[in-house]
């Protein structure tokens, strides 16, 4: 689940930051997109197809950037995530992503779902892989 979502909010930030020049550099691109895939639900412990929408902008310096990303989602099963957020930085040195979500059932169940990753930007060789996925309330 991780990787699936690190990889779909890395290509929509190179995305928007072609789309940005030099001339507008200050100014931040906004973007949109969306991914889905097949997780393991933490209340169910059943598989569960995924879908998370991503709306962000993007405030890029040269090869360095801010990003700060809304979620939004929906599971196969009923869950729905209505305000996750995702942030994501590159300062030349090391990028990094960090998410919290919160999932939630009409019949009361819950989930998070919270993600950080640092990584050399250039080798995409990963420093902290941090994943957690844990049901609140069944």
């Amino acid at each position: 689940m991780r990787r699936a979502l690190f990889v779909t909010t890395a290509l929509g930030l190179l995305l928007a930051g072609s789309t940005a020049s030099p001339v507008a550099a200050d100014d931040p691109t906004a973007f949109t997109d969306s991914d889905t895939f097949i997780d393991t639900n933490p209340c169910s412990g059943l598989p569960d197809r995924i879908t998370v929408h991503f709306a962000g902008q993007v405030h890029q310096h040269g090869d360095r950037f801010v990003a700060h990303i809304s979620r939004t989602g929906t599971t196969d099963s009923g869950y729905v995530m209505d305000h996750g957020v995702q942030h994501r930085q590159n300062n030349g040195q090391v990028e990094t992503v960090q998410f919290n979500d919160r999932w939630r059932h009409a019949d009361g169940s819950i989930f998070v779902v919270r993600g950080l990753a640092v990584f050399d930007p250039d080798t995409w060789e990963p420093q902290v892989d941090r994943f957690t996925s844990r049901c609140l309330r069944t």
